[in-house]
C-alpha cells in the first residue's frame, strides 16, 4: 500500500490509486434489461473495516473496507460506492463521487480534517467524520433498494441510529396525530464498554427553522440536503437540539398541528464521543404529516366465505356498517386484517359482538364465550368464531379495531343477519344471463321484430328450456306449434335476475326456499352485470356462497353452475393488474384463486383457470385430473371401517362426447336459418389450467388418514385454440361443501338431445329429481309444425307478456 500525500488537508477523503484499479468509469452504467417477470433487488452489506494508521501523522488514517453483495434471482454484477456523498439514500446526477467497481475490497485514506488538534488528538470534536456508501447493482442492472454505510472518525468507527417508531419512508409521508410517539435505536460496532450509543440528541423541525431563516421550506430542504443539516447543527454543538442519557430512547410531542408537516432527526453519541454522521430520510430524519384523530388509521378488510370488503379509508365511525346474511345452526367466522397508513404499521387488534358502549373497557371474563366485552388486544387476533345462531331474522353487530404504531385506530362494522333456510322445494333455474330480449318494430308499430344475432336470444333461451310444448308459438306466424323445452316433465320454479335488487345481488331468502338450484350465466353476460359478477365483487355480500353452506347441515344447498362465465363473473373483481383477464392462479402475491373465493371453496378449483374457445367436448370418464375418483387412497391402520364418501352417480348416463349442432341432428327453428348464428362452431371454455388433486382425510380420528379423491372430471375439451384436452367440467362430492356441479360451458350449445341427456343426469342421476316420463321433449321439431319461412318483420306477432312475476317471463313466446 502507498502512502497518500501529507500534505492534503481538505476534509473530504481522496481514493487511494491501488484500491481503485479496477474502477471501469466515474458514473453509473445503465443496463438494458427484458424479463418477463418482475427483477428482484440485489443486497449489499459491509463486511471489515480493519483501520491502517501512521503514528508520526495520526491526522492521516485509512481504512480497508470489504463489502458482499447477494441477488436472489440471479448474480451481482458490479458496486457503485462512493466517499461522502452528497445522500446516502440515492444516487443525484450532481454528485459525481459515485464510482464503478467490480472488487469487493478497497483501501481508504482520510484526513482527520482542519480543525485536527495536535494537542488533544483524540477528542473528536476536532475531527470531519467520512461516509463510505456501496450499493450492488445486479446481471439485470438494477441496483440494491439501500445503501451499504459504514462512517468514521480518525480513532473510532461511528454509531449507528434508526428511527423505529413512526416507521420512517422514503417514499411515502407517514400520517400521525397532533400527539405522537417516537421510538429510536442504535448500535455502535466498536463500543468497549456498551455497544450502544450512551447518549442521544434529537430535535423536530417545522416548515419554518428559526435558525435558518434564509431557507423558505427546511423540511423540504432537509430531506433533500441532510448532510447540510448534520454539518450546519455539529458544529454549533447541537444547537437547539435535545439531549438525553441512554437510557432514554423515546419522547411523545403533543399538540402538533393538524394539516401541518414537521421532520424529527435524532442521532446518537458513542463513549469515545463519535455520533452518527449518516442523516437520511428512512433511517434516523422521518417526515410526517400531522391529521385529526380518527381520519386516519389503518384501513381494515373483513371477510369469510360470504364475503370480502375492504373500506375505502380509515376512520372510527360505528354508522359504517357492512351488511351480510349468515346461515342458521352455524357458526360464522369472520377474518380480517388491516393496511396502515404508508410509514407505519399495525400494532394490534380486537373484537365484541354486541357491545352497546364500544368505551366500555370491562374486561371479558372468557376468550371463548364472552362475546360481549372486548377481547384482548393482539397482533395475532385476526379472526373470531361466533354462533351458532337458530333464531331466523336475529340481527347482530359485529365489531373489530385495528390500531397502528402511531396509536391510530379504526372500526370496522358487520351487521348480520341470521336466515334460516327452508328449503321446501325441489329445484329453481336461476337466469342471470343478458341475451338480446324481443325488440319492438317502432313506437307505433308494437310488433316484434325477427330474432337477430347468434342464437339464443332471451326468449328463445326460455322456449328451448322450459316450453310444454304444442301450443301457438306466440309471436309467431299463425299456425306454428312450439316445441317443448329440455326440461319439460320437471318440476321447477324459474327466476331471472334482471333488477333482482335494488344492489343487483340475489336474496339468500329466495334461494333458501330450494334444494337445487341450476345457476347459468354465459361468458357475454358475466362481462357486463351480471348478479354472479356483482356477488362476488369487493364489499358485495356472495349469496349463492352463503346458499351452499347452508346446506351443510340438511339435504339442500346443491348447485350446478352452468354457462360458460360462472368462473369469469366470480373472480374478474379478484384479477391481479397486470395479468389477463381470462387467467386466474394460486400464484403469490395476490392470487385470485385462494380462500374466500367461490371458484377455490365450492367448485374447488384451487390452482389455474383459464378461459380459451373449443370445439367439443369428450367424456372423461371417473378418473379426477391425474388422482382417480372415488376411490379409497393410503389408509392405516385398517380398522375401525372407515367413513366413506357418497356414492358416485352412475357416470356411464352421461354422453360420450357433447357435439355442435348440425343441419341434420338440429334443423333451425322457425325464423332461424341454418347460418353461423345457429351452426355455432365453437364454444367460450372455462377450464383448469395445470393438475389439481383433490383428496380429502374421510377418517375423523386424528391418528389415521383415510383419503378419497372428491372432485372427479367429467369433461375435456377437444378442437379449439387454447383449451385442448382441458377440464371444463367437474363434479365435487367432498366433506368441504355440499356436492357441485361445474359445466364451464352453456350447455345450449349442444346438440338437443345431447344436452337433454346432460340435464338428466344432474337432475336425476346426481340429485335423484323425478320427471314425468310421459312428458314429450322431442329433439327437434315434427314436420307438421316445421315453417320454412325467412324472416319477415311484418308478420303478426303478439306483445311478450310482461315479466311481473318469474313464472310469467317465460311465456314470452312458449305456452307451457
Amino acid at each position: 500500500m502507498h502512502a497518500q500525500n501529507p500534505a492534503v488537508t481538505a476534509p473530504r477523503a481522496a481514493l487511494a490509486v491501488i484500491a481503485l484499479v479496477a474502477l471501469v468509469g466515474a458514473g453509473c452504467s445503465k443496463k438494458i434489461t427484458s424479463q418477463l417477470i418482475p427483477n428482484q433487488r440485489p443486497e449489499v452489506r459491509l463486511t471489515g473495516a480493519p483501520v491502517v494508521r501512521d503514528p508520526a501523522r495520526p491526522e492521516f488514517y485509512a481504512y480497508t473496507m470489504q463489502w458482499v453483495g447477494y441477488d436472489p434471482d440471479g448474480r451481482v454484477d458490479h458496486f457503485i460506492l462512493a466517499v461522502d456523498p452528497v445522500r446516502t439514500d440515492t444516487i443525484l446526477p450532481s454528485d459525481t463521487t459515485w464510482h464503478v467497481t467490480a472488487r469487493s475490497e478497497s483501501t481508504f485514506f482520510f484526513s482527520a480534517g482542519e480543525r485536527y488538534d495536535p494537542i488533544n488528538p483524540q477528542d473528536p470534536r476536532a475531527q470531519s467524520p467520512h461516509t463510505i456508501a456501496v450499493y450492488s447493482v445486479d446481471n439485470q442492472g438494477l441496483r440494491s433498494e439501500v445503501a451499504a454505510t459504514r462512517s468514521f472518525f480518525s480513532f473510532t468507527q461511528c454509531p449507528r441510529v434508526v428511527i423505529e417508531q413512526p416507521i420512517p419512508n422514503r417514499i411515502f409521508t407517514p400520517t400521525v396525530t397532533p400527539t405522537v410517539t417516537f421510538r429510536w435505536n442504535g448500535s455502535d460496532p466498536d463500543g468497549q464498554f456498551t455497544i450502544k450509543p450512551i447518549r442521544w440528541v434529537f430535535r423536530l423541525f417545522g416548515q419554518k427553522n428559526p435558525d435558518r431563516t434564509d431557507i423558505a421550506d427546511y423540511i423540504s430542504y432537509g430531506i433533500t440536503y441532510p448532510d447540510s443539516v448534520r454539518r450546519y447543527y455539529a458544529d454549533r454543538d447541537w444547537l437547539g437540539f435535545s439531549s438525553v442519557g441512554a437510557e432514554t430512547t423515546t419522547f411523545q410531542y403533543r399538540n402538533l398541528n393538524p394539516g401541518s408537516n414537521y421532520l424529527f432527526v435524532v442521532t446518537g453519541f458513542d463513549e469515545a464521543g463519535a455520533y452518527d454522521p449518516v442523516f437520511s430520510n428512512g433511517k434516523n430524519m422521518i417526515k410526517f404529516r400531522v391529521t385529526l384523530v380518527g381520519s386516519s388509521g389503518p384501513v381494515i378488510r373483513m371477510f369469510n366465505q360470504f364475503f370480502d370488503f375492504e373500506y375505502s379509508s380509515a376512520g372510527y365511525d360505528p354508522t359504517r356498517e357492512f351488511r351480510l346474511e349468515v346461515p342458521a345452526d352455524q357458526p360464522v367466522k369472520f377474518n380480517w386484517t388491516a393496511t396502515p397508513p404508508p410509514g407505519a404499521n399495525v400494532r394490534r387488534y380486537r373484537w365484541v359482538m354486541d357491545l352497546i358502549d364500544l368505551t366500555d373497557q370491562t374486561r371479558r371474563q372468557d376468550e371463548a364465550r364472552d362475546w360481549t366485552n372486548w377481547s384482548q388486544w393482539s397482533l395475532n387476533t385476526t379472526s373470531a368464531s361466533v354462533g351458532p345462531f337458530g333464531t331466523n331474522g336475529e340481527e347482530h353487530l359485529f365489531y373489530i379495531e385495528a390500531e397502528d404504531n402511531n396509536g391510530l385506530v379504526s372500526l370496522g362494522t358487520i351487521r348480520f343477519t341470521v336466515v334460516r333456510a327452508t328449503f321446501e322445494k325441489n329445484l329453481l333455474f336461476v337466469d342471470d344471463t343478458r341475451l338480446r330480449v324481443d325488440q319492438r318494430i317502432s313506437g307505433s308499430n308494437p310488433a316484434i321484430r325477427p330474432p337477430v344475432g347468434t342464437w339464443p336470444t332471451a326468449a328463445e333461451l326460455d322456449t328451448f328450456l322450459f316450453a310444454k310444448g304444442g301450443h301457438p308459438w306466440k309471436a309467431y306466424p299463425a299456425g306454428t306449434m312450439s316445441s317443448p323445452g329440455i326440461l319439460n316433465g320437471y318440476q321447477f320454479d324459474t327466476l331471472g335476475t334482471r333488477g333482482i335488487s335494488a344492489d343487483g345481488t340475489m336474496p339468500l331468502s329466495k334461494l333458501g326456499l330450494y334444494k337445487h338450484v341450476v345457476w347459468y350465466v354465459d361468458q357475454a353476460s358475466a362481462s357486463s352485470n351480471a348478479a354472479l359478477r356483482i356477488g362476488n365483487s369487493p364489499g358485495r355480500p356472495a349469496t349463492l356462497s352463503t346458499y351452499m353452506t347452508q346446506g351443510y347441515l340438511t339435504d339442500g344447498g346443491k348447485l350446478w353452475l352452468a354457462g360458460g362465465g360462472a368462473a369469469y363473473a366470480s373472480l374478474i373483481a379478484w384479477n391481479k393488474g397486470g395479468t389477463p383477464p381470462n387467467e386466474y392462479t394460486d400464484l403469490e402475491p395476490n392470487p385470485e384463486l385462494r380462500p374466500g373465493r367461490m371458484m377455490y371453496d365450492f367448485v374447488h378449483w384451487r390452482v389455474s383457470i383459464a378461459m380459451g374457445t373449443a370445439g367439443s367436448a369428450r367424456k372423461f370418464g371417473t378418473t379426477t385430473f391425474g388422482t382417480g375418483s372415488n376411490r379409497p387412497g393410503r389408509h392405516w391402520p385398517p380398522n375401525p371401517p372407515p367413513p366413506t364418501p357418497p356414492s358416485p352417480p352412475n357416470y356411464d348416463l352421461l354422453p360420450v362426447d357433447l357435439m355442435p349442432r348440425t343441419l341434420a341432428t338440429d334443423p333451425p327453428p322457425p325464423l332461424r336459418i341454418a347460418d353461423a348464428n345457429w351452426l355455432r362452431t365453437d364454444y367460450v371454455a372455462e377450464y383448469i389450467d395445470g393438475p389439481t388433486h383433490n383428496r380429502e382425510d374421510y377418517d375423523d380420528n386424528p391418528e389415521s388418514l383415510i383419503e378419497y379423491a372428491t372432485l372427479d372430471t367429467l369433461y375435456l375439451t377437444v378442437g379449439g385454440t387454447f383449451g385442448v384436452n382441458k377440464p371444463v367440467m367437474t363434479y365435487y362430492h367432498g366433506r368441504d361443501s355440499q356436492p357441485l356441479v361445474f359445466s364451464g360451458f352453456d350447455f345450449w350449445y349442444w346438440q338437443r338431445s345431447q344436452c337433454i341427456q346432460l340435464v338428466d343426469w344432474v337432475l336425476q342421476s346426481v340429485w335423484g329429481l323425478p320427471r314425468d316420463p310421459t312428458a314429450p321433449r322431442a329433439p327437434g321439431l315434427p314436420m307438421s309444425a316445421r315453417r320454412a319461412l325467412a324472416p319477415d318483420a311484418g308478420a303478426p306477432r303478439a306483445t311478450p307478456a310482461p315479466a311481473a312475476t318469474p313464472a310469467a317471463k317465460w311465456t314470452r313466446r312458449a305456452s307451457r
